[in-house]
């Protein structure tokens, strides 16, 4: 299996395509590099694309007492950059915690940039200074909470309580989408999945962000409020273009991988290598 060295950790990657500049992509939380399929089969007949495993999910491999941190998942993006594509620039390509990572190796490296793509994040969970008081007494009543629950009572409440992440299709219809996603967080195990919504809820972002020039937003039109709201605010504050992808929420690319595709496509002919 291919994997990359990033600090004391080994990260699995997946590769399609001979031919053209170097794209990314970076799956969400909980997930793995497979949510990518239909991109990586579809980009790479003119993209060198790569779907790889965050640390803490899928195949990647971690030494003992390794962080679950944004920093730590942008370091590893950095590491696949340097050993795959050296002297080169990428676009990247994130969905929801994903785009986070984007953003921040994206801003720590903006030489290596080619085009930014955040679909379907939060951006960060920061919050109105108003809000920040009860924001922080909710998100650790919900800590303590729900690490009472035995994990699968937990994924089983998760699926109950999130379903406007899906899109009415999938929440009619559940099918190989649900099971590829329980499946997913059955084999983090609790102390993983834990962790990793830990460091997304932690993250506050970067202080004076600004995104390069070459950025594209796209977001299921059922997505979260919480999340429709970030994207939205953040669109309009840096002047950036949002494409709206109909019948699809958190996961627009797996929901409606049609629209999806034809939207990302544009977005890269806009930005050409």
């Amino acid at each position: 299996m291919p994997y990359v060295v990033s600090g004391r950790h080994r990260v699995f990657y997946r590769r399609m395509g001979e031919e053209g500049p170097p794209l990314i992509f970076i799956h969400g939380a909980w997930l793995d590099h497979a949510m990518w399929d239909k991109q990586q089969r579809y980009f790479s007949s003119s993209f060198r694309t790569v779907a790889y495993d965050l640390g803490c999910h899928g195949q990647s491999h971690l030494p003992a007492g390794w962080p679950c941190r944004v920093p730590q998942w942008a370091a590893e993006l950095h590491a696949l950059v340097e050993a795959l594509f050296p002297d080169e620039r990428v676009y990247v390509c994130g969905l929801s915690l994903g785009g986070m990572i984007a953003m921040y190796w994206a801003h720590h490296h903006p030489d290596r940039v080619r085009g930014l793509l955040i679909v379907d994040s939060p951006i960060d969970f920061s919050v109105p200074w108003w809000a920040t008081p009860f924001y922080y007494a909710l998100s650790y009543l919900l800590w303590v909470l729900l690490r009472l629950l035995p994990f699968r009572r937990l994924i089983g409440l998760f699926f109950r309580t999130l379903q406007p992440m899906l899109s009415p299709k999938q929440r009619a219809s559940g099918g190989a989408f649900t099971q590829y996603v329980r499946q997913c967080f059955e084999r983090m195990g609790k102390k993983r999945w834990f962790a990793v919504w830990k460091a997304a809820m932690q993250y506050r972002g970067l202080s004076r962000y600004q995104p390069p020039p070459a950025t594209g937003l796209i977001l299921g039109e059922h997505d979260h409020w919480f999340v429709r709201w970030k994207m939205r605010t953040f669109a309009r504050r840096h002047q950036l273009p949002l494409t709206i992808i109909p019948k699809a929420a958190h996961m627009a690319n797996i929901e409606n991988p049609a629209e999806f595709n034809a939207a990302a496509a544009t977005f890269l002919k806009q930005h050409p290598a």
